[in-house]
């Protein structure tokens, strides 16, 4: 099995063990080898000391002085009982002209089971390793003077007697002869196997402790790694705000504080990603619905562009062909039409060029409007006999629909600020529209108060009315005409709603329409009466851009109190501002 296959436990334990099994047997074989040589050593020692004093021995030195070798037979042989582990007792005598002669042998191992041990000089023999015997030899020298065989074998001191000068004469001992002895190494051998049968189990044991000690040490980092990898694998999960608990400050504490530092800042990154994807969602949701709104509007408004065009085409048409009409008649039969009829005639396309002509100017003021090129005349005026005159203006629809006027103005006269003829516009376009769906018999009320910073003008027919609420703010758009109750579709482009929206607006007031208690649609607009120089929309196109940002910074917190007050005197908030 390849070794990166393991797994993390035995690649901590495994080396652990054969590290510690390795250093354990190491000492082990350390200790048996010096233990073994000391042994060794004490062996060799006593062998010696055995040697010295054999070659003390009396019988040993006359044998090797005189030859006798009987005293020196018993004595090798009580040796060789004293000393068990003696295999082999040898006797060399020095010879004539240094040269060594064997005189005594004894012990079990004979000559044919040794090699040759070298050449035995005077300072000794330098023996050499048998075949077949595990043992070691000394050489012990032999001097004439039995006492100084333990002394060095040159320069041992030895007492002759004095001079006649009192000195103290040394006499140089001779070597006469070497005693050497063959030991067997197996009592070393039996008490070192006794040795390490003694301290096996203790090596063991300590052997063991290390292990346990090891795989518990692996055991408490396996648990740390492996509440990392269970923490990692949950984290890669999805789970939320992953901590794992640091102990200690070693390697394995500091990743896991870097790995709660990790979880913390990717937790931060998550929320601040899914904020981001919120933002975004909310950002997108309202985009679309502006998009939507906007695509709606745009549907719609090209819907109401090609009702515009399909009607502004019928209203210039309408005219036109009776202009054309009544003008082919009149040069078919030129002077014998009857006078009456022939005024008649021309009465009607008066009435139609006239009514041709508002049509165009209607299209021309929106176009001025959204262009903002609209001229301006303001000038002070009295509103009262502007909205008389603009009831006057109208008196003679009664011939077309028995429908009439009913003003209630004030006593007093109104003096206002502002564009007389737009203003006369504005009231014409009402008073039609409200003429236009009045039933016969009915009368359309108009009714001018004066209010507390400015003018209120109610205008309220008996006609079917706006029945919803958002198509009372959607009939000031451009394009659009109101729904109504009535079979025929009512005359007109739908351009005079939002031009004289637009044109209240510019004067710094609003216009909405509501439903008329009585029945039938109240529209009803609101102008500031103001100073010639306070600031209003309208005064923007006459004056420039920065005149009137300074005139509006100044005035526009009067304004506000003003029309809030006349609002609620009014008897509800303005809806069409």
């Amino acid at each position: 099995m390849s070794v990166l296959r393991l797994s993390l436990r035995s690649k901590l334990v495994l080396p652990a063990i054969l590290t510690t099994s390795v250093a354990v047997l190491a000492f082990a074989r350390y200790t048996v080898a010096r233990v073994g040589l000391t042994m060794e050593e004490q062996h060799r020692q006593k062998l010696v000391g055995a040697a010295e004093m054999l070659a003390r021995d009396s019988g040993i030195y006359l044998a090797t002085i005189a030859g006798r070798k009987e005293r020196a037979e018993e004595a090798l042989a009580s040796m060789m009982g004293l000393v068990p582990s003696l295999l082999r007792v040898e006797l060399w005598r020095n010879g004539e002209g240094g040269a060594l002669d064997q005189l005594l042998v004894a012990g079990p191992v004979g000559p044919s089971n040794l090699d040759a041990w070298g050449e035995l000089t005077t300072d000794g023999v330098k023996p050499m390793q048998a075949k077949d015997i595990q043992g070691y030899s000394v050489a012990v020298a032999i001097y004439d003077d039995p006492i100084s065989s333990e002394r060095e074998a040159v320069g041992v001191e030895g007492v002759d007697g004095s001079g006649g000068d009192g000195t103290t004469h040394v006499r140089e001992q001779r070597r006469i002869g070497t005693l050497l002895l063959w030991a067997s190494r197996a009592p070393i051998v039996r008490a070192l196997n006794e040795y390490v049968w003694a301290i096996a189990p203790v090596a063991l044991f300590f052997l063991g402790l290390a292990m346990g000690l090891g795989l518990l040490l692996t055991a408490g980092v396996l648990r740390h790694l492996r509440g990392l990898t269970e923490a990692a694998v949950s984290l890669g999960q999805g789970t939320r705000d992953v901590k794992i608990p640091v102990h200690g400050d070693d390697e394995i504490s500091a990743l896991a504080m870097s790995f709660n530092v990790m979880s913390e800042k990717l937790e931060f990154s998550r929320r601040r990603i899914e904020e981001q994807n919120r933002t975004l969602e909310q950002k997108v949701t309202a985009r679309t619905r502006e998009l939507l709104r906007a695509y709606e509007e745009l549907q719609t408004l090209d819907r109401a562009k090609d009702s515009f065009l399909s009607s502004v085409s019928h209203e210039l048409r309408t005219p036109l062909t009776s202009i054309r009409s009544f003008s082919e008649i009149l040069l078919d039969y030129g002077d014998e039409e009857d006078p009456e009829l022939r005024r008649e005639f021309l009465t009607i396309i008066k009435a139609e060029s006239e009514r041709l002509s508002r049509l165009i100017n209607q299209v021309l003021d929106l176009a001025k409007i959204e262009a903002g090129c609209m001229t301006w005349e303001l000038a002070n005026f009295d509103f009262r006999e502007l909205v008389e005159a603009a009831v006057k203006a109208l008196s003679g629809l009664e011939h077309n629909k028995p429908v009439g006027f009913r003003l209630e103005l004030p006593d007093d006269k109104i003096s206002y600020f502002g564009d007389r003829d737009r203003l006369h516009q504005v009231l014409t376009n009402l008073l039609t529209n409200a003429w236009k769906f009045s039933p016969d018999g009915t009368d359309v009320t108009v009714r001018v108060a004066r209010l507390e910073g400015g003018i209120e003008v109610r205008i309220a027919d008996r006609g079917p009315g706006v029945p919803d609420d958002g198509e009372k703010e959607r009939i000031f758009d451009r394009f659009r005409q109101g729904v109504h109750n009535l079979t025929d579709k009512p005359e007109g482009t739908g351009l005079g709603l939002p031009i004289s929206k637009e044109i209240v607006n510019m004067h710094g007031g609003f216009i909405a329409c509501e439903d008329n208690p009585g029945g039938g649609a109240l529209f009803r607009f609101l102008l500031p009466e103001v100073e010639p120089d306070s600031p209003r929309p309208i005064d923007r196109a006459v004056a420039g851009e920065s005149d009137w940002e300074d005139l509006s910074h100044e005035r526009n917190s009067v304004f506000e109190s003003s029309w809030v007050w006349a609002a609620r005197t009014a008897g509800r908030a303005p809806t069409g501002r």
